[in-house]
């Protein structure tokens, strides 16, 4: 066989051909399909950003009652070593009482527990509140925020007949302490 001889406009004529059937593989191979996945992204894009925009909306309303628990949850501090614990945990009962308007007496450390397997203990601290009964009442409804308050372990009303408006509570209350390692 005998190579063809071709004249300039005929090779011109098979380059350009060459050139279009290349560039319709390009297209049909390479671009078509990302074209087609591009649309389908975007679709998807405008269906997550509606959700997300939803999810925005609930989410307002979701902090707002974050913020109203957060309020309402007690918050309890980090435990220090039993010596330390013991002076600040009484220091912050007199001060929270204080703030109130309300005398704490007769405070003194009641026990420790300790747990078994663990590096914790409670300890209970024992006192008398005096005053009006609605600031006691008062104290007792915000003692959650003290954050060395881990819970109300026992209260009693003590009665006074000649003045009704004050009233006297006992309260023993406990924090955790980390135990001394041996």
């Amino acid at each position: 066989m005998k190579p063809l001889k071709l004249n300039k406009r005929d090779r011109r004529a098979l380059i350009v051909g060459g050139i279009c059937v290349g560039l319709m593989l390009v297209y049909v191979l390479l671009i078509g399909p990302w074209l087609k996945r591009w649309s389908q992204v975007r679709a998807d894009l405008s269906v997550l950003e509606n959700r997300i925009n939803q999810l925005a909306g609930q989410n307002d309303a979701g902090k707002a009652q974050q913020r109203i628990l957060a309020e309402k949850t007690p918050v309890l501090a980090l435990p220090n070593n039993s010596e330390d614990q013991r002076l600040i945990f009484k220091k912050a009962m007199i001060q929270q009482a204080r703030q109130s308007g309300l005398a704490l007496s007769n405070i003194k450390y009641a026990a420790e527990k300790k747990a078994t397997d663990a590096d914790y203990s409670l300890l209970l601290l024992e006192g008398r509140i005096n005053g009006p009964t609605e600031m006691i009442l008062k104290y007792l409804a915000d003692l959650y925020r003290n954050e060395h308050v881990c819970a109300i372990e026992n209260l009693e009303l003590i009665t006074q007949e000649n003045e009704r408006d004050k009233q006297q509570f006992s309260l023993t209350v406990s924090t955790v302490i980390k135990q001394a390692k041996p």
